[in-house]
Order: structure tokens, then C-alpha cells, then sequence
């Protein structure tokens, strides 16, 4: 075999193992709010990922970096506790992704949030009048 010829097998090699790596990591998709709060027992006790919107009026800062919100899908409300610092785009009415656990807490169940990313919301819907 021709010397570039082994490289670039190499290079092709290489990136399809990177590639399975990568799929490796990655969330298989996202719950939406409705079908957690309408099964919690199904989602409790595995990483979450919830893509919805932050909910109006829900957002409260604690002394720290701590955040308390819900996020909606407009048919359901999930509570969301989360312990660090939020994204610059994180705010009521903005799309996000909460990845966590979601566990008990008194007659429902919250959302403890390992990671939040915020989105852009015209990524999401389509541009007014357009």
C-alpha cells in the first residue's frame, strides 16, 4: 500500500471511532414535561434530559448560585431545582435543556438539574410573519 494511501485508511479509521465516541455520550433525545409528569416513575432514577420552556413568573435566585423554576411544555409544569451557574441566555420564556435526576419531594416530584443549556428561541419556532 501506498504510503498515503495508509493514511488516509488511518484518518478514516480514526474518525469513525471518534464518531462512535462521540454517539457514545450524547442523549439519546429529549423528554418533553408532559410525558415525565405523566409517568415520573419511568424517568426517576435516570439522567433526564427535558427540553421545554422556563416558566413564566417561576424563577426565584438563591444566595449563591442556586436557581429554583419550572419548565413547561404549556400542558404540564415540572419544578426544577439547580445548584450552579446558569447560561447567559437562561430566562423566563426561554427555551432550555435541563439534564438530571428527577426524585420525590413531598406529594410530587422535582427535577435536580446537573446541567442547563440554554437555547435560542428562534432556533426553535419559526420567525413571525415569515
Amino acid at each position: 500500500m501506498r504510503r498515503r494511501t495508509r493514511l488516509l485508511l488511518l484518518l478514516a479509521v480514526g474518525m469513525a471511532g471518534a464518531g462512535i465516541a462521540v454517539a457514545g455520550v450524547l442523549p439519546e433525545g429529549f423528554a418533553s414535561v408532559s410525558e415525565v409528569v405523566h409517568d415520573p416513575g419511568a424517568h426517576a432514577g435516570h439522567e433526564l434530559h427535558v427540553k421545554a420552556i422556563v416558566a413564566a413568573h417561576s424563577l426565584e435566585r438563591g444566595n449563591g448560585t442556586g436557581v429554583r423554576f419550572a419548565v413547561t411544555d404549556d400542558a404540564a409544569t415540572l419544578p426544577v431545582v439547580y445548584d450552579g451557574s446558569v447560561p447567559d441566555s437562561f430566562a423566563e420564556g426561554r427555551t432550555v435543556v435541563v439534564s438530571g435526576l428527577l426524585e420525590p419531594a413531598g406529594p410530587g416530584w422535582v427535577l435536580h438539574a446537573t446541567g442547563i443549556q440554554g437555547g435560542c428561541a428562534s432556533k426553535y419556532e419559526p420567525a413571525v410573519g415569515g
